[in-house]
């Protein structure tokens, strides 16, 4: 995974890798488990299609 540093000097990650994250924490979830913490921080990105809904 690569993320980039951006002016406030936080990581961006990929659309795909957050859309990946958010599926992975849906299905532990679903499951009755937890995923990695860094995977739960990566689905939490806001995404900019996500201002549209």
């Amino acid at each position: 995974m690569t993320a980039t540093t951006g002016p406030s000097n936080m990581a961006r990650l990929p659309s795909s890798t957050v859309r990946l994250a958010r599926a992975l924490v849906k299905d532990a979830r679903r499951r009755g488990t937890r995923e990695d913490t860094r995977v739960e921080d990566a689905a939490r990105t806001p995404l900019p299609e996500d201002s549209g809904r």
